[in-house]
């Protein structure tokens, strides 16, 4: 069934994009729920993902499905986030192929905020070799994605968040954080603030971007349907580099033989990552899938509005207040 009509329907400019679930994270999934899941029972091997302006078109979108499709909801992570501070829609879909065995295809929906900070995680994980995405990497990075998690909620509220004019994004922002401020935000964006700086993250992102030599630049000229298959492998002095081979849609076979075959070498190697795309993902490929670019523009832009606001409404004696205070929360 094609999703496209629902979506459109909805808005004008989402971001669509399809996915095989990556092999390191098959594994560390049914590691995680050992004796809980098998793989034959894993429903987000395969995937779809669809980006959203605002939560109200989400929901929109979330209830014609149910009401018209074969997609059923299986975890609300906006209404009731992950620990982690992930948001999204879940839903699952059942489909059967021609042997009619049965099939499940994950649907992911979210705002273009909640996509932003999602594909931030993956680019840390990617980059500093860690897994917070499962709660298991650093538990500074883990704390301050949490507490950025709660503040970038609050820019869903703003009638210009997809203005180009940051001033007056900032500042609507603004006037949005002082209406729900609680003792419990006010700490978020402190500990956003202070973490950013102890962990010089602002700039990690910045050189995460820098670092990446994108060996081909074929993705940005594709028209026609197809897969991408994209490799990232480490270099040295820390640099990366994006490599990209295309298949057309009847080269399925000769892509998904490839695609294990370079599977294989993530499994004994940290710094090499793979994906399989398709091309007519709405939008872009680079828009839809961020962090196999270390693209982080829209995200630091809003982090900076951020770190503006905490320096802004804190003189530094107040800044320094907060320290003492927070010292062992």
């Amino acid at each position: 069934m094609k999703i496209l009509p629902y979506v459109e329907e909805i808005d004008k400019k989402p971001i669509m994009a399809k996915r095989l679930k990556r092999t390191p994270s098959i594994v560390n999934k049914l590691k995680r729920l050992r004796g809980k899941l098998q793989l034959t029972t894993m429903n987000d091997i395969a995937g779809c993902r669809v980006i959203l302006s605002n939560k109200k078109k989400v929901y929109k979108l979330n209830k014609l499905l149910l009401k018209k499709t074969v997609f059923e909801l299986r975890k609300d992570y906006i209404q009731t986030p992950r620990e982690s501070g992930y948001r999204s829609l879940h839903l699952i879909g059942k489909f059967f192929n021609e042997n009619q065995n049965t099939h499940y295809v994950e649907l992911q929906i979210r705002t273009f905020v909640q996509h932003y900070w999602a594909t931030a995680v993956e680019i840390v994980d990617l980059f500093t070799n860690q897994s917070i995405k499962s709660n298991m990497g650093n538990k500074q990075w883990e704390s301050w994605f949490q507490h950025l998690s709660e503040l970038f909620a609050l820019f869903e509220e703003n009638p210009y968040l997809h203005s180009s004019n940051v001033k007056l994004n900032a500042s609507q922002y603004k006037d949005t954080y002082i209406k729900n401020k609680t003792e419990d935000l006010t700490f978020s964006l402190f500990q956003v603030y202070s973490l950013n700086k102890k962990l010089n993250i602002i700039e990690k992102f910045q050189l995460f971007t820098k670092s990446i030599n994108i060996a081909n630049e074929q993705l940005k000229n594709i028209t026609q349907k197809g897969f991408v298959l994209i490799i990232i492998d480490q270099l040295e002095d820390n640099k990366y580099s994006i490599n990209s081979e295309f298949f057309l849609e009847t080269e399925f076979e000769k892509a998904n033989e490839q695609y294990l075959e370079a599977e294989k070498n993530t499994l004994n190697n940290n710094h090499y990552v793979t994906a399989f795309v398709a091309t007519n993902a709405i939008g872009g490929i680079r828009e839809a899938y961020p962090n196999y670019f270390a693209d982080s523009t829209k995200f630091l832009e809003y982090l900076g509005i951020l770190v503006s606001l905490y320096e802004h409404i804190n003189p530094k004696l107040f800044r320094m207040l907060h320290e003492i205070k927070y010292l062992n929360k």
